[in-house]
């Protein structure tokens, strides 16, 4: 198989009197032909132009074939392929904004369920990183007099304005690009992206939020043509300006009674290509951590996907109220969802709370356990596991008549 391009270059490199590798037998109507015309010329010693127009005679595309082949210069050879090798130098380093989270010069993507807190969230990742704070994982920021631009799509500036308020965030270095009623933030059109760059080159922000995917984006987002082209001008952007570039989206409708399950890529609503297109994508949970569903409840942040670096520890966080007002976002563990307790589980509870009154022998637990509607087998199973929890314990030895099952104290 030849392309059209090597078999001009080999028509234009004999024209010329070089010598080329390629067979001219494999080549595609009308080039073979022309080839053929132009060796036929040389032999006789005849103009190889005159014999390439008579071989394209009634050829559509002669006179652009034509140019093309006096336009190449000859001996220019094959294009260059440069290896890994000859390309690293010029390669910029894997840079982070926040270690392992949050990349500069590429796209994240942030997502939970409506009202589990992703705006909150990344209203107080800028509020850190304005006070030069600590991240959420408790390392230090170190970017003083930075700043943040917000891109408020979603028309909640008094909001944003009261959640500043009640954290006593320095807002002199934090800005919101807004829409109006005349005029909607739409990044598919080019004055507002001339906007944004605008923006972003003037005031040189380490993190710039994107609030949301479904309000900058005019033209849809189930099909991957309706949000490639934008996507790949934010990677653009991120990229010139090595910025750290976060963008919020929804998840598709769930299932209320799925409403604390952990995010995966498959959540994200609209095309693939946006999680793709997306070099981090975090995901906040609203983890249910008792029997009772509870949507202020303690969130889950972790990382849904990457390929920049290994997948780091999830972070919880929970809001608690500001001495003046508002919320505020405190962070520790991550939650551990919660499980409805098994038949075991209820056993192995049964068996501590006889033994916290005191040592007992494995008849008289069996017959509290059946008493209570467990088998013989399952008391024993419970009794298993908690052994080796290391709860419980013997107490002269199990296979001692007198031995008795007793709580281990440290």
């Amino acid at each position: 198989m030849l392309t059209k391009r090597m078999q001009i270059q080999a028509i234009a490199d004999v024209r010329s009197g070089l010598t080329i590798d390629i067979d001219p037998t494999r080549f595609d109507d009308p080039y073979r032909a022309i080839m053929g015309a132009v060796l036929n010329a040389q032999q006789l010693g005849m103009d190889t132009t005159s014999a390439m127009m008579t071989a394209m005679n009634g050829c559509r595309d002669a006179n652009l074939i034509m140019q093309n082949i006096l336009e190449l210069q000859p001996g220019n050879g094959y294009l260059h392929f440069k290896s890994l090798a000859d390309i690293a130098p010029t390669l910029p380093p894997i840079r982070w904004m926040w270690q392992d989270w949050i990349p500069r010069g590429l796209l994240s993507l942030v997502g939970s369920v409506k009202g589990a807190g992703k705006s909150y969230w990344l209203l107080d990742l800028a509020r850190r990183i304005i006070a030069n704070d600590a991240w959420p994982d408790g390392t230090p920021i170190n970017m003083p007099d930075a700043t943040v631009i917000y891109v408020d799509a979603e028309l909640i500036p008094q909001l944003i304005n009261e959640r500043a308020e009640h954290w006593e965030m320095d807002t002199k270095r934090f800005y919101l690009m807004m829409a109006d009623q005349h005029k909607p933030i739409d990044l598919t059109r080019y004055d507002c992206r001339d906007t944004l760059v605008e923006m972003i080159y003037q005031l040189k922000p380490v993190l710039v939020v994107l609030d949301s995917l479904g309000s900058i984006n005019s033209k849809g987002e189930n099909a991957k043509e309706d949000v490639q082209e934008m996507l790949s001008f934010l990677n653009q952007v991120a990229f010139e300006f090595q910025i750290g570039l976060t963008m919020v989206h929804h998840l598709r409708k769930r299932n209320p009674l799925a409403f604390a399950d952990m995010i995966t890529q498959d959540d994200f609503r609209g095309s693939g290509h946006i999680v793709q297109m997306s070099r981090t994508v975090i995901g906040i949970s609203v983890i249910q951590t008792c029997s009772e569903r509870n949507p202020n409840g303690p969130r889950r942040v972790e990382m849904v996907s990457t390929n920049l670096t290994a997948y780091p520890d999830p972070i919880g966080f929970e809001f608690q109220p500001c001495v003046n007002g508002g919320i505020s976002l405190v962070y520790g563990d991550a939650p551990t969802a919660y499980r409805e307790p098994s038949e075991r589980d209820r056993c192995e509870q049964l068996i501590l709370d006889q033994l916290a009154n005191g040592p007992m022998n494995a008849d008289e637990l069996v017959e509290v356990a059946q008493r209570n509607g467990f088998s013989r087998a399952t008391m024993f199973r419970a009794h298993d596991a908690l052994e080796r929890r290391g709860n419980v314990s013997d107490t002269v030895g199990n296979k001692s008549p007198d031995n008795q099952w007793k709580i281990t104290t440290s």
